[in-house]
């Protein structure tokens, strides 16, 4: 009978369960996650540091804790506070870009009416605002933080308190869609096109981080691309949500 080195099997599995985790490590992407393109990547586990090489860590983190997500720990946010996190220039996106995480509420009726999930909106340049409003609806804007924008685009019923909702927001050229668990929710064709703001993004509040327009729930494993990811990366980025896709 062989005896089993236990102490080197657990060494494997947790060896293994770190590739799957972490797909930047060992130099490799774990089950075809999307590299290409890929700006920074928040897992959000404890901190708000980013994952790839890049390094494009937050620049400021106002209130943030961490609890248990959707894949270990993810940022917990409460409008009252109001908490945010603030990213660097560098993890700017031009034109076409995906923005994408897991996201769970807490609240289905923001009582300000929107609670801001991303946004670099105040004015000078292109700027994008994400925001839940009532009944856990998503809206989505596109234009220079005041008076010329485009229309809003409006995703109803995206969020709700009881498990995580995988939401990406995409841009190809003037056509915006959104994402919800993988499949095609909403699309239409934008026409305002300034030059990028020099604003810096800020996840979960806006850019005057107001207590009134806060995100009242959890975000958990946010990534920025530069490029619209297709369909089919899309649809695997949902369908890993078991986490081991990380």
């Amino acid at each position: 009978m062989i005896s089993r080195n236990t102490s080197i099997e657990a060494a494997l599995k947790s060896k293994q369960r770190g590739m799957l985790l972490n797909p930047f490590r060992f130099g490799a992407a774990s089950g075809g996650f999307p590299t290409t393109g890929l700006v920074a990547y928040y897992r959000l586990q404890g901190d708000a540091n980013d994952a790839t090489p890049a390094g494009r860590n937050a620049i400021s983190t106002t209130g943030i804790s961490y609890a248990a997500a959707k894949n270990g720990n993810g940022g917990v946010f409460t409008a009252a506070t109001p908490v945010s996190i603030t990213l660097p220039n560098t993890a700017k996106l031009p034109d076409d870009y995906t923005i994408a995480a897991w996201v769970k509420a807490s609240v289905l009726n923001p009582p300000s009416g929107a609670h801001v999930l991303y946004a670099d909106w105040s004015g000078g340049g292109r700027n994008i605002l994400v925001v839940q409003v009532a009944g856990g609806n998503i809206e989505y804007t596109n234009g220079n933080g005041g008076s010329l924008s485009d229309p809003l685009l409006l995703v109803p019923g995206v969020l709700n308190t009881s498990t995580y909702t995988f939401v990406a927001i995409r841009r190809i050229g003037s056509t915006i869609s959104l994402w919800k668990d993988g499949a095609l929710a909403a699309t239409y064709v934008g026409a305002y096109s300034g030059s990028t703001t020099g604003n810096n993004w800020r996840i979960g509040a806006d850019n005057s981080n107001s207590a009134s327009f806060g995100f009242d729930g959890i975000i958990d494993e946010l990534g920025l691309w530069d490029i619209g990811l297709s369909p089919t990366q899309l649809t695997n980025l949902y369908n890993a949500g078991a986490g081991l896709f990380y």
